[in-house]
């Protein structure tokens, strides 16, 4: 399923953003992860060895991509790898699930992951609401 999405990133002051946060609260409800607590997003960004990536995105190029690996839950058996590529205002994710061997857990002071398989893939984008 291929659904191309917008995606607007607004800086806001500390006061206006928890104002904010309080309202969609009222409104929206919190996915499964977050019904106790907040929870963190670990994500480990992969690029060219001349830094093709990152260099696209600081100049601002319409047709850009990047690759991530990403976990919610350092407990969870899987991983989602994600390409993402943007074209002008859209933008469309390709995801791997790969299994994970001990991701999110600390090696030398530093987070790990290493993947040992890709056992299912997966096309999505959303669309704003």
């Amino acid at each position: 399923m291929y659904i191309n999405r917008s995606e607007y990133k607004y800086l806001l002051p500390l006061k206006d953003a928890c104002e904010l946060q309080h309202k969609l609260d009222l409104l929206l409800q919190r996915d499964a992860h977050c019904l106790q607590a907040p929870y963190r997003i670990r994500s480990l960004y992969f690029d060219t060895p001349d830094n093709r990536d990152y260099h696209e995105n600081l100049a601002g190029l319409e047709c850009r991509r990047k690759i991530r690996l990403r976990t919610y839950d350092p407990g969870a058996d899987t991983c989602k790898l994600e390409l993402k590529e943007k074209k002008g205002e859209f933008s469309h994710k390709t995801s791997l699930f790969p299994q994970k061997d001990g991701c999110g857990t600390s090696h030398g002071g530093r987070d790990r992951c290493c993947c040992k398989t890709a056992p299912q893939r997966t096309h999505f984008a959303s669309t704003p609401k």
